[in-house]
C-alpha cells in the first residue's frame, strides 16, 4: 500500500496534519497563557520542530529504504511548510536536529527526555515538574500515533 504514494502525497498529507494541529494544549500544560504573545509564538515554533522529529521517526519505520528522500522533500518546503521565513526555517531545522538527537535513544518507545527538556525550560516554578512532563510525555505519544496513523 505505501509503495502506491508519491513522496509528494506523503509530503502534503504531513504539511496538512501539522497545519492543523492549534497547540492549545501543549501551551495549557507548560503554563503559557493567550496573552503571552512572544512566548507563545516561541513555543509553537518549538513543538512544530518536535512534530516534525516525531514525523521523521515515523517515515523511518514506515519507509527504511525511502524515508530520507520524503524528509527532504519536507525540508526543501519548509518555508512554505510553515509559513514561515527562511531565518525562521532555518532555526526550525536546527532545532529538529536537536529533538532528533533527544528521541534518537529510544525512537518511539519513551518520549519522557523531550517532555522533561521542554517542561523545565518552559514551566518557572521548579517544584513540582513532574505532572506536567507526564502530561507532556502523554501528549507526544497521542501526536506520534496520530502522525504514524495519518502517515499513509
Amino acid at each position: 500500500m505505501s509503495s502506491e504514494l508519491s513522496p509528494e502525497t506523503i509530503v502534503t498529507r504531513f504539511q496538512a496534519l501539522l497545519s492543523s494541529f492549534d497547540y492549545q494544549e501543549e501551551l495549557d500544560i507548560l503554563g503559557v497563557g493567550k496573552y503571552n504573545f512572544n512566548k507563545k509564538k516561541k513555543l509553537i515554533i518549538e513543538i512544530k520542530a518536535l512534530y516534525i522529529a516525531l514525523w521523521k521517526i515515523a517515515l523511518e519505520k514506515s519507509f527504511p529504504d525511502s524515508w530520507n528522500s520524503y524528509f527532504n522533500l519536507f525540508l526543501d518546503e519548509i518555508s512554505r511548510s510553515l509559513k514561515c521565513n527562511a531565518q525562521t526555517a532555518q532555526f526550525v531545522i536546527r532545532r529538529i536536529d536537536v529533538y532528533d538527537t533527544l528521541l534518537a535513544p529510544k525512537k518511539e518507545n519513551n518520549f519522557s527526555e523531550v517532555a522533561r527538556q521542554l517542561v523545565s525550560t518552559y514551566i518557572k516554578k521548579k517544584e513540582d515538574l513532574e505532572s506536567p512532563i507526564l502530561k507532556f510525555s502523554l501528549k507526544i505519544r497521542q501526536v506520534y500515533t496520530l502522525i504514524f496513523n495519518k502517515l499513509i
